[in-house]
């Protein structure tokens, strides 16, 4: 016979043991730009979960896409995929108020190992670079033979604990990696910088030549972009794309407000104080969420929203030019 008091110690012990992977789970992926999680850390043999690949892109930091993976049957660390969702895209805001892009790839999961069970690290391409998540362990517990006619309760639980010498020599990689990165970026810095002085140097200044205002460089550029009509050969996200780049140029020429290197939210902020009418404020805001949407969010809209956009830019170029008074004769 089993004792009563030993399987309610073995049960409290397995209770804390699943809170604390999941805890390890958690705090793993806090600081990650590429984060992998789980609906569960503890399964049965044979029992399935599904897990969730998620990146996070800032486009104002870079212009590159995430590349992934083809369709694939398995996972690292002997790991069966079951079933795969579609890409999940949607906007979302950091927490220094950014807007950013995050795109999730959910997976069905299994595996046929028991014990405490590690999905090792999975790398995503960004550009020119390689970025890993973090690893996620498991819990799978397995059935045990026990007396003939009665069901076998489950194993404890292996409890395991890396020491401070495994965990240096896990991590001592990456730390000679983020050493190297920045020691070339250091000497590229100093390099460029004598580059730079050099060329100031032997280059003798030139006054620079005057500039067309800024509403004629604009209504020229978005009566062009209205004109050539991309989207009607498919490419909407151009189309939109050069809307926004129009009017954030006007933006610095006409008010030199950086617009070019601001988000949507930040010249939210910071465009009452150009002087901007209120109503005028609204206008450009409303085609810069548009543009947004269409470049970030995957939206494609109509013809009327597209041929809209291109209006409304005008408009707004049009309201706020500068107006020169001639001298009355």
């Amino acid at each position: 016979m089993s004792n009563p008091s030993c399987n309610c110690l073995t049960a409290v012990a397995k209770w804390l043991m699943t809170i604390a992977l999941l805890a390890l789970m958690g705090a793993s992926t806090s600081a990650q730009e590429v984060t992998l999680r789980a609906d569960t850390a503890s399964l049965a043999l044979g029992g399935q979960t599904w897990v969730h690949l998620e990146a996070i892109r800032d486009p104002s930091r870079t212009s590159a896409a995430f590349a992934w993976p083809a369709e694939q049957d398995t996972l690292p660390g002997g790991w069966e995929i079951l079933e795969q969702r579609p890409l999940d895209t949607a906007l979302v805001t950091l927490e220094d108020g950014r807007d950013a892009i995050a795109v999730t790839r959910s997976m069905r999961v299994t595996t046929w190992d028991t014990g405490v069970v590690r999905m090792p690290e999975l790398p995503l391409v960004l550009g020119a670079d390689t970025l890993r998540s973090n690893a996620l362990l498991f819990v799978v517990r397995s059935p045990q033979l026990g007396d003939e006619g009665q069901i076998a309760d489950y194993a404890d639980v292996l409890d395991v604990q890396w020491t401070l010498w495994e965990r240096l020599q896990r991590a001592l990689p990456y730390l000679l990696a983020v050493l190297l990165l920045a020691a070339a970026a250091v000497g590229a810095w100093y390099a460029r910088r004598r580059w730079a002085a050099g060329r100031t140097e032997a280059t003798p200044q030139t006054p620079e030549a005057p500039r067309e205002p800024a509403d004629v460089i604009a209504l020229r550029t978005l009566r062009s972009v209205q004109e050539r009509a991309a989207w009607k050969r498919g490419n909407v996200k151009g189309h939109h794309s050069e809307v926004s780049a129009a009017l954030r140029t006007y933006l610095e020429h006409r008010y030199h407000f950086a617009a070019m290197e601001l988000t949507t939210a930040e010249i939210r902020r910071g465009i009452a104080s150009t002087g901007v009418e209120a109503d005028h404020q609204r206008a450009l805001l409303a085609v810069l969420e548009l543009t947004d949407l269409v470049k970030f969010a995957k939206y494609h809209g109509g013809a009327e929203e597209h041929e809209r956009v291109v209006r409304m830019a005008i408009e707004f170029v049009e309201r706020t030019r500068l107006r020169v008074e001639m001298p009355s004769e």
